[in-house]
């Protein structure tokens, strides 16, 4: 009875597609991919802003992702967040007092843009405070003028500039 069945070629068609059925879902199950839970912008605040400076805190729900600035040295730079999404209280930050007017946040697909808005052309540095936090110092573009003097876009005092080396000064490193 058992043989009549294996040997059945009816029989034979319907075992090999359940095999078959049986072994991409498993193979579904086990090299299924997870995906990463997106980063979340939980946070964006100006904590210090004055005529010449801002300073913004970004919290993450998980570790600071890779960024990079965009229109650096100008009046309206940018900060991209990659592989980051926009929390749900996260709104845009318009009408500040100080040398930071507004930031406007889009997103476009799993980059995030924060838009600045400054009086002035400004210089974006970075630091991390902690794995979840980044801190954004916004300051004003010094300026030099044609006499090697240092300018400033709001009449800050100037700064102390560093001399080209002269011929004395160079050194060859040999290998």
């Amino acid at each position: 009875m058992y043989i009549d069945f294996i040997l059945n070629p009816r029989n034979q068609k319907i075992a090999t597609k359940f095999l078959v059925f049986i072994c991409f879902f498993y193979s579904s199950i086990i090299f299924a991919v997870p995906t990463p839970n997106p980063i979340l912008i939980q946070e964006v605040s100006v904590t210090e802003s004055n005529a010449t400076a801002s300073k913004m805190v970004i919290k993450f729900s998980q570790s600071i992702p890779q960024y990079s600035t965009l229109n650096n040295e100008t009046d309206s730079p940018s900060i991209a967040f990659s592989q980051t999404n926009l929390g749900p209280n996260v709104k845009n930050i318009n009408n500040l007092r100080g040398f930071t007017k507004s930031v406007d946040i889009k997103q476009s697909d799993k980059i995030l843009l924060l838009n600045l808005t400054t009086t002035s052309a400004s210089v974006i540095s970075f630091s991390p405070l902690n794995d979840y936090t980044l801190i954004v110092k916004i300051n004003v573009k010094q300026k030099i003028d044609a006499n090697n003097k240092l300018q400033s876009n709001n009449n800050l005092p100037p700064k102390n500039i560093i001399k080209p080396i002269s011929q004395e000064d160079q050194f060859e490193v040999v290998l």
